[in-house]
C-alpha cells in the first residue's frame, strides 16, 4: 500500500476479484530451488578450495624433512671433502668417497661414506674425519632408518664427544630419521651415474634420492616409490677446482680470418 496525498493506493499484483496477490507457490519453490543450486555451487567450490590447500600444506609438509636430510648430506660433502692438489704434498688431507647400494627386504638401501685422512710422522695414513650416512630396515616399522656417524681425530661436537664414555664411542651412530621408504645414492662419473664408487679419485657429483611416501610392490617384490614422490638432490663434489681452458691467441684469429677473406 503507498498512501499519495490523500488517496491510498494499491501496488502489487491482483487477482480478478481485485484482490491483492503475493507470490504463487510454484514461484516460491523457484526461488527457493535457485537459492539451494546457489548454495550448493558455493559450498562446493569452498570445498574444493580447501581440499587444495590441504594437499598443497600436505606436500609441504612431506617433503620438508626429506629436503632437511638432503641439506645435511649436502653440508657433509661440502665442509669434509678436501680435494688431492698435490700428491707430494707433505701431511696434505685427502678425502676419499665410496657408496654402496643394495636391496634390503625389499627396499631400496645406501651407504655413503666420507673419510678425510692425512700423513703421520711414519708416512701412514691417519683417518682425521670420517662420516658415514647409513640406511638399514627396521623389521618392527617395516621402514627405513636413516643413520649418521661421525669418527675421527676432529671433534665435530667438543661438548658432546667428550662427554661420551667409552661403550657410546664403539656405536657413533645416531638415527636421524625414521619411516623412510627409499634410500638411493648415485655417484657421476663422466656422463654416467654409478651406483657404486670405491674409487680413490673423487666423483664430480653425488645424486640422492629419498621419500618418505607410501611404497608399493612390483612384481619383482621390491618397494618403489612413485617418481613425483621422489626427493632428490645433485650435490657437486669439489666446487673449488679450477676450469682449464685455453685463451685463443689474437693474432691467430686475425690471420684465420685473413685466410678465409
Amino acid at each position: 500500500m503507498r498512501r499519495i496525498g490523500s488517496i491510498t493506493k494499491t501496488v502489487g499484483r491482483f487477482n480478478r476479484f481485485g484482490h491483492a496477490q503475493g507470490l504463487t507457490l510454484p514461484e516460491v519453490l523457484a526461488a527457493i530451488i535457485i537459492a539451494a543450486a546457489v548454495l550448493t555451487v558455493v559450498v562446493s567450490v569452498h570445498s574444493r578450495v580447501q581440499q587444495s590447500a590441504e594437499a598443497i600444506e600436505g606436500d609441504l609438509a612431506r617433503f620438508s624433512l626429506p629436503q632437511e636430510i638432503l641439506q645435511l648430506i649436502a653440508e657433509d660433502l661440502d665442509s669434509k671433502v678436501v680435494p688431492k692438489v698435490d700428491a707430494t704434498a707433505d701431511a696434505q688431507a685427502n678425502t676419499r668417497i665410496q657408496l654402496y647400494n643394495r636391496i634390503e627386504d625389499g627396499f631400496s638401501i645406501a651407504q655413503l661414506v666420507i673419510t678425510t685422512t692425512i700423513k703421520d710422522e711414519q708416512w701412514q695414513d691417519k683417518v682425521l674425519e670420517e662420516v658415514i650416512w647409513q640406511a638399514n630396515v627396521d623389521p618392527f616399522s617395516d621402514r627405513i632408518v636413516l643413520y649418521r656417524s661421525h669418527s675421527g681425530l676432529i671433534l665435530e661436537d667438543k661438548l658432546l664427544d667428550q662427554k661420551r664414555d667409552t661403550v657410546e664411542k664403539f656405536y657413533p651412530f645416531v638415527p636421524v630419521s625414521g619411516g623412510l621408504s627409499l634410500f638411493r645414492i648415485e655417484a657421476k662419473t663422466g656422463e654416467n651415474w654409478v651406483p657404486q664408487w670405491n674409487s680413490p679419485s673423487l666423483p664430480t657429483g653425488i645424486r640422492v634420492t629419498l621419500s618418505d611416501a607410501e611404497p608399493y610392490r612390483t612384481v619383482q617384490g621390491e618397494w618403489e616409490v612413485d617418481e613425483d614422490k621422489l626427493v632428490v638432490r645433485t650435490i657437486a663434489i669439489d666446487r673449488t677446482r679450477k676450469i682449464r681452458f685455453i685463451v685463443p691467441d689474437p693474432n691467430m684469429m686475425l690471420e684465420e680470418d685473413a685466410n678465409v677473406l
